[in-house]
């Protein structure tokens, strides 16, 4: 609208709108902008992320402390090389982690050097805390010896039926000469009294042994030697 305008012409447009250009000029002034130092919002500077290993060994130092101690360690030269967060949480979970696996050990030796060391209680101690059981009389042993087998009654031989190498006992006839000799049959054994007849002969005159046994007619004769 220029000076001297009737402000209620139709025709007269709009009296505040800016111009296009500005009079005599021919330039147009720049669109005014919303913020004033530019025509967007200023970018917030991003934080670093939290490194996850150092976020999770605080975590795994109370629950496993071995695996706590190295995610911490793990942790420590990404957090260094990167610059990401979580130096603290990984220095915590080094801490607790360290501190619980001396305690685990701690615990464990004194429960080996307890459950190692445990001994029944000696007589005195029993007897002074009335834990002592009364002893039990041992039952009487019983010593049992194997009986020697029954001796098998010897058994008289008849001379004329006695083969060479039976093995005799001998005793006198009784009731006849001192030279008359029964035969009782024996195992063949080296002991006293056990002899063995080495040969058979016509007469006594033909026996070259210790003793000779033959029926009381004579009609033969048994050659008998020491076994």
């Amino acid at each position: 609208m220029t000076r001297g305008a009737n402000p209620f012409d139709p025709n007269a447009g709009d009296p505040f709108a800016t111009p296009s250009t500005a009079p005599g000029t021919g330039h147009t002034p720049p669109a005014s902008s919303a913020w004033p130092f530019g025509s967007s919002l200023p970018q917030l500077p991003q934080q670093p992320r939290y490194n996850t290993r150092a976020v999770l060994a605080p975590i795994f130092a109370v629950l496993l402390p071995p695996a706590g101690v190295v995610l911490a360690h793990m942790a420590m030269p990404q957090l260094r090389r990167g610059g990401e967060r979580g130096r603290w949480a990984a220095i915590w979970g080094m801490i607790v982690g360290y501190v619980l696996c001396v305690a685990l050990i701690a615990g464990a030796a004194a429960w080996a050097t307890s459950g190692g060391s445990t001994t029944a209680p000696s007589s005195s101690t029993a007897a002074a805390t009335g834990t002592a059981k009364p002893i039990q009389p041992m039952p009487p042993s019983v010593i049992t010896s194997v009986a020697p087998a029954p001796t098998s009654p010897r058994v008289k031989l008849d001379l004329a039926q006695v083969a060479v190498g039976t093995c005799v006992e001998i005793q006198l006839r009784g009731g006849e000469s001192d030279d008359a000799l029964d035969l009782f049959g024996v195992a063949c054994e080296h002991r006293d009294g056990v002899y063995t007849v080495v040969s058979r002969a016509r007469a006594d005159a033909d026996c070259q042994s210790t003793y000779v046994a033959a029926p009381p007619d004579h009609s033969f004769a048994l050659c008998l030697n020491r076994y």
